[in-house]
Protein backbone atom coordinates (compact mmCIF):
# COMPACT_ATOMS: atom_id res chain seq x y z
CA UNK A 1 0.00 0.00 0.00
CA UNK A 2 1.25 3.13 -1.03
CA UNK A 3 -1.32 5.58 0.16
CA UNK A 4 -4.85 5.98 0.92
CA UNK A 5 -7.85 8.53 0.61
CA UNK A 6 -11.47 8.85 1.25
CA UNK A 7 -11.61 8.09 5.19
CA UNK A 8 -14.71 7.59 6.54
CA UNK A 9 -14.66 6.26 10.65
CA UNK A 10 -17.40 5.61 12.80
CA UNK A 11 -15.82 4.44 16.32
CA UNK A 12 -19.75 3.87 17.16
CA UNK A 13 -19.72 0.65 14.87
CA UNK A 14 -16.80 -0.14 14.84
CA UNK A 15 -15.27 0.80 11.49
CA UNK A 16 -13.51 2.72 9.07
CA UNK A 17 -13.30 2.38 5.25
CA UNK A 18 -11.21 4.30 3.06
CA UNK A 19 -9.86 4.22 -1.00
CA UNK A 20 -6.12 2.69 -0.63
CA UNK A 21 -3.53 2.68 -3.76
CA UNK A 22 -1.18 -0.37 -3.70
CA UNK A 23 1.40 -1.02 -6.09
CA UNK A 24 2.32 -4.16 -7.15
CA UNK A 25 4.91 -5.46 -10.38
CA UNK A 26 4.99 -1.14 -10.95
CA UNK A 27 1.20 -1.49 -11.52
CA UNK A 28 -0.75 0.66 -9.36
CA UNK A 29 -3.99 -0.07 -8.60
CA UNK A 30 -7.02 1.44 -6.33
CA UNK A 31 -8.74 -0.39 -3.47
CA UNK A 32 -11.56 -0.07 -1.80
CA UNK A 33 -11.26 -1.24 2.13
CA UNK A 34 -13.14 -1.93 5.52
CA UNK A 35 -11.50 -2.77 8.61
CA UNK A 36 -14.38 -3.29 11.29
CA UNK A 37 -13.74 -4.65 14.64
CA UNK A 38 -15.95 -6.99 16.12
CA UNK A 39 -16.34 -6.87 20.11
CA UNK A 40 -17.52 -10.02 21.15
CA UNK A 41 -14.73 -11.88 18.97
CA UNK A 42 -12.46 -9.30 19.87
CA UNK A 43 -11.17 -9.45 15.94
CA UNK A 44 -10.70 -6.97 13.26
CA UNK A 45 -11.38 -7.93 10.15
CA UNK A 46 -10.62 -6.60 6.88
CA UNK A 47 -12.64 -6.42 4.11
CA UNK A 48 -12.22 -5.40 0.15
CA UNK A 49 -14.66 -3.43 -1.68
CA UNK A 50 -15.82 -4.63 -4.79
CA UNK A 51 -18.85 -3.11 -5.31
CA UNK A 52 -18.00 0.33 -3.08
CA UNK A 53 -16.28 3.34 -3.15
CA UNK A 54 -13.12 2.51 -5.47
CA UNK A 55 -14.31 -1.09 -5.86
CA UNK A 56 -10.87 -3.14 -6.38
CA UNK A 57 -9.13 -1.59 -9.86
CA UNK A 58 -12.71 -0.78 -10.50
CA UNK A 59 -12.51 -3.97 -12.21
CA UNK A 60 -16.63 -4.29 -13.45
CA UNK A 61 -16.25 -7.91 -13.59
CA UNK A 62 -15.40 -8.53 -10.26
CA UNK A 63 -18.21 -6.00 -8.72
CA UNK A 64 -20.54 -9.32 -8.39
CA UNK A 65 -18.30 -10.57 -5.40
CA UNK A 66 -19.09 -7.74 -3.29
CA UNK A 67 -22.43 -9.05 -1.55
CA UNK A 68 -21.16 -8.62 2.26
CA UNK A 69 -21.42 -5.31 4.52
CA UNK A 70 -19.24 -3.19 6.30
CA UNK A 71 -20.53 -1.83 9.96
CA UNK A 72 -23.97 -3.45 8.47
CA UNK A 73 -24.63 -0.60 6.39
CA UNK A 74 -22.16 0.08 3.56
CA UNK A 75 -22.79 -2.54 1.13
CA UNK A 76 -20.23 -4.33 -1.33
CA UNK A 77 -17.50 -5.37 0.38
CA UNK A 78 -16.08 -9.59 0.82
CA UNK A 79 -13.54 -10.66 3.43
CA UNK A 80 -12.35 -13.92 2.82
CA UNK A 81 -13.99 -15.64 5.77
CA UNK A 82 -17.23 -15.23 3.97
CA UNK A 83 -16.12 -16.58 0.67
CA UNK A 84 -17.71 -19.86 1.76
CA UNK A 85 -18.41 -21.13 -1.73
CA UNK A 86 -14.34 -20.44 -2.01
CA UNK A 87 -15.86 -18.28 -5.60
CA UNK A 88 -12.72 -16.07 -5.45
CA UNK A 89 -10.40 -18.71 -4.94
CA UNK A 90 -12.21 -20.81 -7.48
CA UNK A 91 -12.64 -17.96 -10.24
CA UNK A 92 -9.95 -15.25 -9.24
CA UNK A 93 -6.63 -15.13 -8.19
CA UNK A 94 -7.61 -12.65 -5.39
CA UNK A 95 -7.76 -14.62 -2.60
CA UNK A 96 -4.26 -14.30 -1.21
CA UNK A 97 -4.67 -10.69 -1.36
CA UNK A 98 -7.66 -10.70 0.90
CA UNK A 99 -5.61 -13.10 3.33
CA UNK A 100 -2.76 -10.98 3.24
CA UNK A 101 -4.29 -7.60 4.08
CA UNK A 102 -6.35 -10.11 6.77
CA UNK A 103 -2.74 -10.85 8.25
CA UNK A 104 -1.74 -7.31 7.84
CA UNK A 105 -4.25 -4.82 9.28
CA UNK A 106 -2.05 -3.43 12.03
CA UNK A 107 0.82 -2.62 9.16
CA UNK A 108 -1.75 -1.22 7.06
CA UNK A 109 -3.57 0.60 10.40
CA UNK A 110 0.07 2.09 11.67
CA UNK A 111 0.84 2.99 8.32
CA UNK A 112 -2.31 4.67 7.03
CA UNK A 113 -0.83 9.03 6.56
CA UNK A 114 -4.11 10.59 6.78
CA UNK A 115 -5.47 9.43 10.51
CA UNK A 116 -4.93 11.91 12.82
CA UNK A 117 -2.96 11.46 15.94
CA UNK A 118 -6.50 11.37 17.75
CA UNK A 119 -8.17 9.48 15.33
CA UNK A 120 -5.03 6.81 15.95
CA UNK A 121 -5.83 7.41 19.29
CA UNK A 122 -9.22 6.26 19.44
CA UNK A 123 -9.14 3.06 17.40
CA UNK A 124 -6.82 2.17 19.67
CA UNK A 125 -8.62 2.85 23.05
CA UNK A 126 -12.10 1.97 21.86
CA UNK A 127 -10.97 -1.59 19.60
CA UNK A 128 -7.97 -2.79 20.92
CA UNK A 129 -7.84 -2.01 24.40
Amino acid sequence: MIGGKNFNIDIDNNYYIFDALFEKDEIKFPVTLCTQYYPKFTFIGNRVGFNYGEGFGNISKLKKYGTGGCGNQNTGFLGHWHDEANELSNETDLFPFLREIESKWNEVFNNLPFLTAEEQKNIVENWIN
